[in-house]
C-alpha cells in the first residue's frame, strides 16, 4: 500500500536534524497515520518535506533530510506536492470493503438493480437475481399463489368439464 493520510497530525522535534539524517525523534506519534504493517506519509517540517517510511514510538525513519532543522521545531502532516504526486501514480485505492479505484476507474461490489433508485442490495445477490425482480409489484408468494389457484382451477375444469 502507498501513501497514507489522517487529519490535523502535528507534533515536535525532541533533537535537531541534520542534513543525511535519516531517523529523527519527535514528542509524540500520535494522530499520525499507522505505517507499521505497509506503506508511508509525508510530514513537513520548515519548508522541507520528509518522507517517513518507518515509525517506532517516538522515533521515525525517514528518506534523507536535505536541510537542517532545529530542536522543537513543528513537523505536520499537509497536503504537498509529494502525496499529490503519489496519490496520482497510486495504482490501486481501497475505501472500505466495497469500493476500488484502478487507473482511475471506480469499482464497486454493491449491486444496483435497473431503476430501483438510491436502493443498495447485499452483495450476494447478483445483477441477475435483481433483474428477475423487474417489474414485481405485489409479493411475490401472493402471486405465486394466484397462479397456482387460477392454474389449478382451469385444469379442475377441463376435467369435471
Amino acid at each position: 500500500m502507498g501513501v497514507k493520510f489522517t487529519n490535523n497530525a502535528s507534533t515536535t522535534l525532541t533533537s535537531a536534524i541534520a542534513i543525511n539524517d535519516t531517523s529523527i525523534s519527535i514528542n509524540s506519534s500520535a494522530g499520525f497515520p499507522d505505517i507499521s504493517s505497509s506503506g508511508y506519509f509525508y510530514a513537513t517540517v520548515d519548508s522541507e518535506v520528509l518522507k517517513v517510511t518507518a515509525v517506532s514510538g517516538t522515533t521515525w525513519t525517514i528518506d534523507a533530510a536535505t536541510v537542517a532543522h532545529n530542536n522543537n521545531s513543528t513537523i505536520e502532516l499537509r497536503v504537498t506536492a509529494e502525496v499529490l504526486s503519489d496519490v496520482r501514480d497510486e495504482t490501486t485505492y481501497t475505501a472500505g470493503n466495497d469500493i476500488s479505484i484502478t487507473n482511475n476507474v471506480i469499482a464497486s461490489t454493491y449491486s444496483h438493480p435497473t431503476g430501483a433508485g438510491a436502493e443498495h442490495l447485499p452483495s450476494s445477490v447478483s445483477q441477475t437475481e435483481a433483474g428477475y425482480l423487474d417489474g414485481v409489484t405485489s409479493s411475490i408468494q401472493t402471486q405465486m399463489n394466484t397462479k397456482a389457484s387460477t392454474g389449478k382451477a382451469i385444469a379442475m375444469a377441463m376435467v369435471f368439464g
